[in-house]
């Protein structure tokens, strides 16, 4: 379950098709669905995943790459390792909503 999303500082690239815009997101796919940041509780991992279990908090950001096909305004993502990190327990999604993921200063570097 994806319990919080934010739209990027680049939206109005994206919005407005400019250069930058398309650098982020092919501008010829239609509907165009926004959505970089992320949080939110784990419900399933993978057999090779060994350091998150399900009912665990995350918080990420997705690749800025054209050929990324999924955003986090979605009810279920699958985010790779480098894309996220386990917020601290005792951490409100509340607070970790309102920090940056690129300052990171709530999630202990995914330990």
């Amino acid at each position: 379950m994806l319990w919080f999303s934010a739209l990027d500082t680049a939206f109005p690239e994206l919005s407005d098709l400019t250069f930058v815009g398309s650098l982020l997101q092919d501008v010829n796919t239609k509907p165009m669905v926004p959505g970089w940041h992320h949080i939110g509780v784990v419900q399933d991992v993978g057999s090779d995943v060994d350091d998150l279990k399900p009912g665990e908090h995350v918080d990420g950001h997705l690749q800025y790459s054209p050929s990324t096909r999924q955003r986090s305004f979605a009810e279920h993502i699958k985010v790779a390792k480098r894309n996220r990190a386990r917020v601290r327990e005792g951490v409100a999604l509340e607070v970790v909503a309102d920090s940056s993921f690129e300052a990171d200063g709530t999630s202990g570097n995914g330990r």
